[in-house]
């Protein structure tokens, strides 16, 4: 995801140039960088794994937390919304904004256990932290039993491709799950590809039931995508 001209335009006001005479650090691009944080904001992935067309990821870093700190994301996210309101679009005192995030979107490996204290918890991991280069050897079973999975929600618009913004993914953002672990449909995409190594301990979990997908009932699947609700 890139600022479009139009888009840039409409913001780029409220990232003000430094003072004259100012010493320290030489500017950085501030368009790049902002491309750089929605980049992350995107995929979910880590700011170690921000590709070199960016500035580096500690400069986007850094911007980024400074932003959020001056409560500049929403300052412009407020000018924005009062535009698109003088301009018939919205009605502000209606709006609300959606609380998932493209990290949880893309965070792809999740296993459900149970807290006393706390109730559900989930450990997510994002896509990226398994992208394998070169690519890895398919297991049949393993790519078999990732489409077997209760389907817990279906999506079936089409979805932007993580690792190629040309391209789009039908289902990709679909969860499926074997009752311990969650994954997505770009799991099941990706994985036939060699792109993605799995877990080890996930694939231990599916080799110790012999690659076996357990039966589940109308209710499991209530119950199942309730917790996932509860934890997004």
């Amino acid at each position: 995801m890139k600022l479009t001209n139009g888009q840039w335009e409409a913001i780029q006001d409220f990232f003000l140039a430094p003072e004259p005479g100012k010493v320290g650090r030489p500017r950085q691009d501030i368009r790049s960088v902002i491309n750089g944080i929605l980049w992350i904001c995107r995929t979910g992935a880590k700011w170690r794994s921000l590709p070199s067309i960016y500035p580096p990821y500690q400069t986007c870093h850094r911007y980024f937390q400074q932003w959020n700190s001056e409560g500049l994301w929403d300052q412009i996210l407020y000018a924005l919304a009062q535009d698109l309101k003088a301009r018939g679009k919205i009605d502000i005192e209606e709006c609300f904004i959606d609380g998932i995030t493209r990290a949880r979107i893309f965070g792809d490996f999740y296993e459900f256990w149970s807290d006393p204290t706390r109730g559900p918890i989930v450990r997510a991991d994002s896509l990226y932290d398994f992208t394998s280069t070169p690519p890895v050897e398919i297991n049949e079973r393993l790519a078999k039993y990732l489409k077997s999975g209760l389907l817990i929600a279906g999506m079936r618009s089409l979805d932007e491709d993580p690792f190629d913004e040309e391209s789009m993914i039908k289902g990709g953002g679909s969860f499926y799950t074997d009752g311990n672990w969650v994954w997505t449909g770009f799991i099941i995409h990706y994985y036939p590809m060699g792109k993605i190594a799995l877990p080890r301990n996930f694939v231990e979990d599916i080799e110790q039931q012999d690659y076996q997908m357990p039966e589940f009932t109308y209710e499991d699947k209530i119950k199942f995508g309730n917790e996932l609700g509860y934890l997004f």
